[in-house]
């Protein structure tokens, strides 16, 4: 037997949620700097090849099967030029 609803359940059209940030993103300092770069569109049509491989290319590239060690937190908290200074030791140790 086939069931028969009488009171069908309908759904109004959900609008979309806005794409908007609650928060500027970590590397961006005010909200003008952060719309500038979403401002400029990353796609083949728009920009040369050589540049959207750059645009597109991840910064840290590590071979298949490398173990990545976790950060540390102290090591999360320091600043860009602390981090360039320990990683120039590093490679002076090695």
């Amino acid at each position: 037997m086939i069931p028969i609803f009488f009171h069908p359940l309908i759904h109004p059209p959900s609008t979309p949620p806005p794409v908007q940030v609650k928060s500027i993103p970590f590397p961006y300092n005010t909200p003008d700097q952060f719309e500038a770069v979403i401002a400029q569109p990353i796609s083949r049509e728009w920009t040369t090849e050589n540049t959207h491989r750059e645009l597109t290319r991840p910064k840290v590239t590590v071979q298949t099967g490398h173990v990545i060690r976790p950060i540390s937190k102290s090591a999360a908290l320091l600043r860009d030029k602390d981090v360039e200074r320990l990683t120039k030791q590093s490679k002076d140790v090695l």
